[in-house]
């Protein structure tokens, strides 16, 4: 079992997204909302300084976008939830690539992240399975 909360890191241009997304994820016991950002530079600074082990990434963020963010990261990098609002193959592929572990529809699956988050915070998933992606590397 767990004996820390899940860390979870929120990296979306929209306060309102932030906004649900937190709502969301503080509705389930034992999860943590460490931090949020809105760009990839801060996203990029807050993953190192409150190492999470959750983040939740949009694909389009200002000056640059979330893919990019996740291929900085490297094999380091936490448990990635990659949630948009353009989920073309292209997007899929290429977040498949970068090492996401879960790619979510804003407009259709948005509520799959609190299974994955359960899961997380019941120490089921050790290695996130790739389900949404095509299997695990």
């Amino acid at each position: 079992m767990t004996t820390h909360a899940l860390r979870v890191l929120l990296v979306d241009d929209s306060q309102v997204i932030r906004e649900r997304l937190r709502a969301l994820l503080m509705d389930i016991p034992g999860v943590e909302v460490v931090g949020e950002a809105a760009d990839v530079e801060t996203g990029h600074a807050q993953v190192a300084r409150l190492q999470p082990d959750l983040l939740i990434l949009d694909v389009r963020l200002p000056t640059s976008n979330g893919l990019e963010l996740l291929g900085r990261l490297g094999p380091r990098r936490p448990v990635t939830v990659v949630l948009t609002n353009f989920p073309t193959e292209e997007h899929r592929r290429r977040a498949r690539e970068l090492g996401a572990d879960h790619f979510f529809d804003k407009s259709s699956e948005f509520d799959k992240l609190r299974g994955v988050a359960v899961e997380l915070v019941n120490d089921t998933i050790v290695t996130a399975p790739r389900s949404a992606l095509g299997g695990r590397r």
